[in-house]
């Protein structure tokens, strides 16, 4: 990790595209290995010259652009190399910003990681004109376009994100999604489809710590039992934006990628946004009866218990609609689950562990019409 030992990467680089240039039938792997040894470096280096390590890391992102963009031109394989500008442009600014951004000479500028993600926004969009223009008799020529529009809503994507707090970054995820499913409706590039479940698999690993957190507020519901496995972290405060906002996109994402094809993404895409709906509700319901408090260990009072259990009900009997009158297999079996589980809460809450007959809770104290009409 010398400077004379970059020195020859960097040599070995311009010669690796040298040889694909002139020579691309045998050599034409060259600049990708390259790539994938220089990307391993830079993620492994362990440096505290923050300026060096930028130095190093702007060079190669521009070599590996720059000879990306001159092969295309030049090449029968368009679809080859329209992969290295946009794997590199997001892939190098990712790690730029993993390594950099907490340094504080490189916050100078306020919002500057957005900027520069907005900019190489606009060279992806250029880089899609361009083949949109001047590569429509390529092979593959939907696939060539996808690479750089892809890339260019993913860092639009990114630079609305950054400026919000990191809880909002379901939401840019989401969006991703989105413009991925507009672009898919534009023109049919079967590649988009992996690359939005992808984006979905990211959405779900950004939101595992409130899922183990729901884990852990439904095991202190169902008996009181306290796993520990996501304590520290506090409950969503704003699940209508946190969890309603990527629903609905979700939704719209689904109906974009369906206009052309009907599939399994389509099918994901609305299960998740119907378990995120649900999630939002019961987080809402539980807010509106202890709006001042965490409501991890705030044990439900009868009411409280009926009214979400209704809510299950209804919930699910929409899905049954939906998924009849429009022939939506995801909303249907969403349908079921939310049936059962509240049939669960029924047998498991009302009727066994806090049945009013022997459990003291407050069902009201008039005669009929009281609290005992939401478990009925």
């Amino acid at each position: 990790f010398t400077p004379l030992a970059w020195g020859m990467f960097f040599l070995l680089t311009l010669a690796a595209f040298a040889l694909a240039w002139f020579y691309e039938s045998r050599y034409g792997f060259a600049p990708f290995l390259a790539l994938a040894v220089n990307a391993v470096l830079l993620i492994f280096w362990d440096t505290a010259d923050a300026n060096f390590y930028a130095l190093v890391l702007i060079t190669f992102a521009v070599t590996f652009v720059a000879g990306g963009l001159l092969m295309l031109r030049k090449s029968d394989h368009k679809l080859r190399w329209a992969i290295i500008p946009s794997a590199v442009s997001l892939g190098y600014y990712l790690l730029g910003y993993i390594q950099l951004h907490a340094l504080e000479m490189f916050g100078i500028i306020p919002m500057g990681w957005g900027l520069l993600a907005m900019l190489l926004a606009a060279a992806s969009a250029w880089l899609a004109l361009q083949c949109y223009e001047h590569y429509r008799a390529a092979p593959d020529y939907q696939k060539l376009l996808a690479f750089p529009a892809a890339t260019a809503t993913a860092f639009i994507s990114i630079g609305l994100a950054l400026p919000l707090p990191g809880e909002f970054l379901s939401i840019a995820l989401a969006l991703q999604i989105a413009a991925l499913g507009w672009i898919y409706r534009e023109i049919e590039v079967a590649a988009l489809k992996p690359l939005a479940l992808a984006v979905l698999a990211g959405f779900g690993y950004v939101l595992l710590p409130q899922l183990l957190l729901l884990m852990e507020l439904s095991a202190f519901s169902l008996a009181e039992i306290r796993l520990g496995v996501q304590t520290s972290l506090p409950i969503l405060q704003q699940p209508l934006y946190q969890l309603g906002v990527p629903a609905l996109l979700f939704l719209l994402a689904s109906w974009l990628f369906r206009k052309r094809q009907d599939g399994k993404l389509c099918h994901v895409l609305e299960a998740s946004a119907l378990a995120l709906l649900g999630i939002m509700s019961y987080y809402l319901t539980r807010q509106a009866f202890h709006p001042d408090a965490d409501t991890i260990y705030m044990q439900a009072s009868f009411v409280e218990r009926g009214i979400i259990t209704n809510m299950f009900f209804l919930f699910a009997l929409g899905c049954f609609w939906v998924g009849r009158r429009y022939a939506r297999p995801a909303f249907s079996a969403v349908a079921v689950v939310m049936t059962g589980m509240a049939l669960l809460r029924v047998l498991y809450f009302d009727l066994l562990r806090y049945n009013p007959l022997f459990h003291h809770d407050s069902v009201g104290s008039a005669p009929l019409f009281n609290a005992l009409w939401l478990p009925y």
